[in-house]
């Protein structure tokens, strides 16, 4: 519903800030890069459920939209886009009845039917894009051609879309905060592997890239500032900048399993433990040990518009532990779950991540080793499945440094292997077979 409706640019892409009604039709018409991430996000899963073809398309038009509007040269993201242009909110992103038939003459009256657009408008007088009929549904009912209609509306949206573009575009926020890209890096990856898309890994590579070159404060240790600006970084980075910078690497692995990553996921995290921990080796503080200008240090463990460092650092440990065979780790985030689980029981809404790890440490932990000629290969076509709660690895020779590698090749031919805590089942030769023990 939300992508049917006007919090979502049906024009052109992302998502807006909150919806002011039950309807998702009248956004807060400002557009932050957190948000757009975290949709990416849970598209990517329900893509990958569904095999609908509307969520790859939200997918790809949320991307197309930071590319196009909050990329810089360097491959950073900007912040966010105001709401107002002119001084009036909304005002670039709304449309009158009129200017709709005067840009797309007799197709005006589909089009305004499919997408509510009327004379009296359906926000202050002005019509803001929403879908209130389902496309298979309004295909059906108007006796329309499904391919043919889907040309249409790409070839209608498109014009409005040109016409848009001569408007006075609302002010850009050219922050670049380190924790939002890192979010936006992790599901960019995450669209690149389920997708198979080169394009997007090269978007979500750069990325990384410029992170690793502007905001490391010295070549030799893992320490982050936390913004970038005119070419000029500051601020010591929070738990949130490496924790979602952790998770991204994790996923970065997942594009062409490049060992790299692993490592860089695992300097940051011992950084964050030896700089971010607390006095019982529970929880993370959200400042670093080292900052001297915080009177009091918290701790942050609500998941609200964007999840808790503890969150995704208890999620990030867990993965890890079990990438580096690091059993202190897995303790830990399993601590961290039991000190506020009466909390996740009874508010899961406060509590997002924290609960998807609950069910992940009562489920366990699918641990994928792929070894072989084709190793590579068919990862990335197991990746393409909806595996949660997985650890993949991937390597044609095996790799003696990772337990999940180690003693496992053979030269004649590419195993898939399905583990629990190291314990393997029986290798599979095929992904079909191997879908079958998951």
């Amino acid at each position: 519903k939300m992508l049917e409706g006007g919090i979502y640019d049906q024009v052109g892409g992302g998502l807006a800030r909150y919806s002011t009604d039950k309807e998702w039709l009248a956004p807060h018409f400002e557009k932050m890069l957190y948000d757009n991430a975290l949709l990416i996000d849970v598209l990517c899963d329900a893509f990958q459920i569904t095999g609908l073809l509307k969520y790859k398309t939200a997918i790809l038009n949320i991307i197309a939209f930071v590319k196009t509007e909050l990329t810089q040269e360097e491959g950073g993201f900007y912040a966010a886009l105001d709401a107002d242009s002119e001084g009036i909110e909304g005002k670039y992103y709304v449309w009158n009845k009129i200017e709709i038939d005067d840009i797309l003459g007799k197709d005006a009256p589909l089009f305004c039917k499919y997408f509510d657009i009327s004379i009296e408008g359906n926000w202050e007088g002005v019509n803001i894009l929403r879908i209130l009929q389902d496309a298979p549904k309004f295909i059906i009912e108007n006796n329309l051609d499904e391919v043919s209609f889907n040309e249409f509306i790409i070839n209608c949206l498109n014009k409005l879309k040109l016409k848009r573009s001569g408007r006075i575009k609302p002010a850009l926020d050219d922050k670049i905060i380190l924790g939002w890209n890192a979010l936006m890096l992790k599901s960019i990856a995450q669209a690149a592997s389920i997708l198979q898309d080169q394009s997007l890994a090269d978007i979500a590579e750069k990325n990384y890239a410029f992170l690793e070159n502007k905001f490391n404060k010295t070549p030799l240790l893992p320490e982050m500032w936390h913004t970038y600006k005119n070419g000029q970084a500051k601020y010591p980075a929070f738990l949130d900048d490496y924790a979602y910078l952790i998770s991204a690497c994790l996923q970065l692995y997942e594009i062409n399993f490049n060992v790299v990553y692993l490592e860089k996921a695992n300097i940051y995290t011992q950084h964050v433990i030896d700089n971010f921990g607390d006095e019982e080796n529970i929880f993370f503080y959200y400042t670093n040990a080292g900052q001297t200008d915080v009177i009091v240090r918290k701790k942050e463990i609500y998941d609200g518009a964007t999840p808790s460092g503890n969150s995704i650092m208890a999620l990030n440990i867990l993965k890890l532990s079990i990438v580096f065979d690091k059993p202190e780790w897995r303790l830990r985030s399993v601590s961290m779950l039991l000190s506020i689980k009466n909390s996740v029981l009874k508010f899961p809404g406060s509590f997002g991540i924290w609960a998807s790890l609950l069910q992940q440490i009562c489920i366990d932990t699918f641990e994928v080793a792929v070894v072989g000629e084709n190793a590579i290969e068919l990862a990335k076509q197991i990746t393409q499945n909806y595996l949660p709660f997985k650890v993949i690895m991937a390597s044609k020779k095996g790799d003696e440094k990772f337990p999940l590698l180690k003693s496992k090749y053979r030269s004649i031919e590419t195993l898939i292997y399905l583990c629990k805590q190291y314990n393997c089942l029986q290798p599979s030769r095929t992904i079909t077979e191997f879908l079958t023990y998951v």
